[in-house]
C-alpha cells in the first residue's frame, strides 16, 4: 500500500474541533459499537481494546481488537490517524489419524493491522456524525448495503471490527 493509500484510510483532519472532543468523539463511537470496549487515555492518543469470542459448531475462534486514535492540532486543525490491532486465535476439532476421537488445533494471529478501508470508513462517518460534521449516523445494514458490490476488495474486509457478531451496534440517543 502506498503512503498515499494508506493516509486516504487511516487520517483525517477537521477544522475547528479540537483534539479533547475529537478523542471524546471516538470514545463514544466506540462505546456505541461495543460495551465490551476498556479505554486507556495516554496525552495526544485514546486507546480502545475489546476482547470477542465466537462459537461455531467445530470452532472457537477469539480474538482482541485495539483501537488506537492519535490527535494533535495546529492552527485550529486537528489532525486523527487511526489504527484497529487484531490479536486472534481459533481451536477446532480435528480427527485423529489412526485412531478415534478429535483433537484440538490451536492456530493464532499476533497483533495485525487492520488495513482494510471498511472498518476505518465506518468509524469516521461515525465520528463525523458525533463532532456534527455530517448529519446522519450510519448503521451497519446500511453499511453493509452500500459496500456489498465494491470491486476494492480494501473496501469490505473486516467491517466485524465495528458491525460483527459480537458487537452492540447501538444507535446515538
Amino acid at each position: 500500500m502506498s503512503r498515499s493509500d494508506w493516509e486516504d484510510i487511516h487520517v483525517r483532519q477537521y477544522e475547528g474541533v479540537t483534539a479533547r472532543e475529537v478523542q471524546d468523539a471516538a470514545e463514544k463511537v466506540l462505546r456505541l459499537a461495543d460495551h465490551d470496549f476498556s479505554f486507556q487515555y495516554p496525552d495526544g492518543r485514546l486507546i480502545a481494546s475489546r476482547n470477542w469470542t465466537v462459537f461455531a459448531v467445530i470452532a472457537i475462534t477469539g480474538g482482541k481488537d485495539h483501537w488506537t486514535v492519535e490527535t494533535s492540532e495546529s492552527n485550529g486543525v486537528t489532525r486523527v490517524t487511526t489504527t484497529i490491532t487484531r490479536e486472534s486465535s481459533t481451536t477446532t476439532a480435528a480427527p485423529v489419524v489412526g485412531g478415534s476421537g478429535v483433537a484440538p488445533v490451536v492456530g493464532s494471529t499476533p497483533g495485525a493491522l487492520i488495513t482494510q478501508g471498511a472498518p476505518y470508513q465506518l468509524f469516521w462517518e461515525r465520528l463525523e456524525y458525533t463532532i456534527g460534521k455530517r448529519d446522519v449516523w450510519t448503521t451497519c445494514d446500511q453499511f453493509k448495503g452500500r459496500i456489498k458490490d465494491s470491486t476494492r476488495a480494501r473496501d469490505r474486509g473486516q467491517i466485524d471490527a465495528l458491525c460483527g457478531i459480537t458487537a452492540d451496534d447501538v444507535y446515538p440517543q
